[in-house]
């Protein structure tokens, strides 16, 4: 079974920026729901794949995508825009070599998060807390942006028929729920903490007030990882997709 993985460093198994090798991931360097996932999916390989880098050769981690395995995307500080991006890419890339993957789990990030340029011609990730001198997407826009980068990688996914689940961590502003395109975002396909709204609520306020996360930030603790992955699965089991 194949799986890609994005988010951002919700969902990261370790911090990796600016490196530029593939490594495989070590639960000993840091802990994310993705390595309680592969229990429960009985996976065998899981690899991470470094960003942000703007020449990244998608094609040179592609090979390695091969039955029982799990490839994650996710990022520190990543941002929607950076998500919706870097998952199009590799999906494309993977549809061209004809390794599609058998679930696609995307866990969505800040709605004010931004990719942005650096001074270097490179890439980086702009939040409230770091890169912020290059500017992040204040409200209300950073929802509309997310709305629509949640749709475009929904519709790809519809289109070539993936199984795919999305998970929203951080809230949206509900002043999106006016907009038409609203009404084309499959909320079914989200998975949520205590059955509340999976994007105006998102998980993070829950999770912190819960006492379920490590860090003021609300970055998972264990309990929290195995709701995560339980959570996943259970969306698998129902809908009959556990290869």
């Amino acid at each position: 079974m194949r799986v890609l993985i994005n988010g951002c460093s919700h969902t990261a198994i370790e911090p990796y920026r600016n490196k530029d090798t593939i490594r495989i991931g070590n639960p000993n360097i840091r802990k994310s729901w993705i390595w309680e996932l592969k229990k429960l999916i009985n996976i065998k390989n899981v690899y991470t794949v470094p960003q942000p880098n703007i020449n990244l050769e998608i094609s040179k981690y592609s090979k390695i995508f091969n039955k029982e395995t799990i490839i994650s995307l996710a990022n520190d500080a990543q941002g929607n825009d950076s998500i919706m991006f870097s998952t199009l890419s590799f999906l494309r890339e993977l549809d061209r070599i004809n390794k599609k993957p058998d679930l696609v789990l995307i866990q969505f990030s800040g709605t004010v998060r931004r990719i942005v340029s650096r001074f270097d011609d490179n890439i980086t990730f702009s939040t409230p807390h770091e890169n912020y001198e290059f500017g992040i997407n204040f409200e209300p826009s950073g929802s509309f942006l997310t709305l629509n980068n949640m749709i475009v990688l929904q519709d790809y996914l519809k289109t070539h028929k993936y199984n795919y689940y999305f998970l929203n961590y951080f809230p949206i502003n509900n002043v999106v729920e006016n907009l038409e395109i609203y009404k084309e975002l499959d909320l079914s396909k989200f998975i949520t903490y205590k059955n509340n709204h999976p994007i105006f609520d998102g998980w993070l306020n829950d999770i912190i007030k819960d006492g379920l996360s490590i860090d003021e930030f609300g970055h998972p603790n264990e309990e929290c990882m195995e709701i995560i992955s339980n959570k996943f699965y259970e969306k698998l089991r129902l809908g009959k997709k556990i290869i």
